[in-house]
Formats: structure tokens, sequence, C-alpha cells
């Protein structure tokens, strides 16, 4: 390399941080979430900079010990290979969930926005968040590819990147595999899931998805994506088409666990929650 390239090269790159300096001098970076002055927290936090220092406080909560089917948050008394009270009578077809948190205070917040039109960068944020806390789990199973929870053609006319389609792209880009948003079509319009109650949702969604490629999944390992589960209704039925269509196994990655307004955190089993 001669001396005029390395000139050139430096004048480029500091060019693209006077510009961005500029920028960020007449518009200051804010948090996301609750749209309050970003300061210095991107120096400090790296991957998850577009949060402040409370709203990501209040995302990452606090580490407790995990059903191993459903992701709950459980109590000490609760064994390493047992289900607790929110899935031991249920049956999925999904091997088990992983989740940054439970769908409540900031970060069901950070979820009702990032459902938004302009979500995009939120729900990617968020993606960056349960990566940093979960991803050396998602790196213990070699997935085929990561799929999002589909939503109809109609949802696509109002918002043109779903919530669980820009959580999938930042895990499959981490997970290095490939995300397939096509591999499920939602044929069928639907009630949303969280106006009606748990003996109704199998209803709502009976042959509203349709799986495409047939045996293209056999023995293939999936991470089925979505922003919230609560029932894990959507997630079940998604999970059978798979298995249905010969996949070795089926995990779902979601940004919250949903457990009813009166889930209350165990008391016991608390360690403080850690910066990443």
């Amino acid at each position: 390399m001669n001396n005029g390239e390395t000139i050139l090269t430096h004048l480029r790159r500091n060019t693209g941080l006077l510009r961005r300096s500029a920028w960020e001098f007449i518009y200051p970076p804010t948090c996301l979430l609750c749209r309050g002055d970003l300061g210095d927290a991107g120096e400090v936090h790296h991957a998850s900079s577009d949060f402040c220092d409370d709203c990501r406080d209040g995302l990452l909560q606090p580490i407790f010990s995990r059903c191993v089917c459903c992701d709950a948050p459980v109590g000490i008394l609760l064994g390493p290979t047992r289900r607790c009270i929110h899935c031991r009578d249920d049956r999925f077809a999904f091997s088990r969930i992983v989740s940054l948190g439970v769908y409540t205070d900031r970060l069901k917040l950070g979820c009702l926005k990032a459902k938004q039109p302009d979500g995009r960068s939120l729900a990617m944020n968020l993606a960056e968040l349960l990566w940093q806390r979960r991803g050396d789990e998602l790196l213990r199973d070699p997935f085929d590819a990561v799929v999002p929870v589909p939503v109809h053609w109609w949802q696509r006319l109002f918002q043109a990147e779903s919530a669980q389609g820009a959580i999938a792209d930042v895990l499959a880009k981490h997970l290095c595999v490939m995300c397939d948003r096509h591999a499920v079509v939602k044929q069928r319009r639907t009630t949303p899931q969280s106006t009606l109650t748990p003996s109704h949702r199998r209803k709502n969604l009976r042959a509203a998805f349709r799986l495409r490629g047939g045996s293209i999944w056999q023995g293939r390992r999936v991470l089925l994506v979505d922003d919230v589960l609560t029932t894990g209704t959507t997630a079940h039925l998604i999970a059978k088409l798979f298995r249905d269509a010969g996949a070795e196994e089926v995990t779902v990655a979601v940004i919250a666990r949903g457990l009813g307004s009166g889930f209350q955190f165990p008391s016991k089993n608390v360690t403080l929650s850690k910066r990443f």
C-alpha cells in the first residue's frame, strides 16, 4: 500500500466520523424505549447501545432458575428436570423455550413498541439483549434454520417488517445459519391471540398455518422465533408442522414469556442481574 492510499483511507475514515459527530450534535441519540437522552451509554454497552442505563437494567431482569420446558422463572424446590406449574399439563411439539425475561414492566413495554410500524430497530436491539444473555445456550444446538412466526399478508400492508422477522434476522446472524422467512405461511387472518381466552386460542388458529418444503425438513433442527409467548399455542401448532414433516427438533426463542397479570417472581434463588 503506498502513501497516497494510506492518506485516502485515513481521510475517508475520519470524514465518516465527522459526519456522524455532526449528526449526533444536531440530533443527540435517544433511548429507543423511553426516548430519554442516551448520553455515553453507547461507549459502555457497545452492542446494545440504543438503550439508556435505566431501560437496559429494567429489560435485563434478575436471573432466576428457569423451567426446563417453558422457561418460566421457578423456585429452588423445582428439580432441574421437572416441569413447572405453567406447563406441566401441556404436551408441546417444541422441545423448549429460550426467552430474555417475563412479559412485564419495561420488557412488556419494549415488546409492545416493537410491534409498531417503526419498531424494527427496537426489536433488533431486544434481540441483541436476548443473545447476550442466552446466546451461549442457543449455540449448544446445531440449528439448520431460524424461522420467524409469520404474519398474514394483510398485516404486512400496514407494517412492512414484523418484530418476529427482525428478531430472527439478528439470531440467525449470530448463529451463522439461514433465516427462512418463507418456510411457514399464515394463510388465514385470525383474531389477535391476546384478546382470547386460552380455551379459544387453539380454535382461532386452526388451519391458519402452512409449511413449505415438506420433506426438506427431514432431520433438521429449527429455531422458531416469536416476540412473546404466553400459552404456547402458536408455537406448538407451527412446531407440529415441522415435526410432522420429519424435523428432528424445534426450539422456540422469544423476547418475553407471558405468564399472566398475577405472576410474581420467586422470592428465593435470585442473583443480581449482571451487565453484559
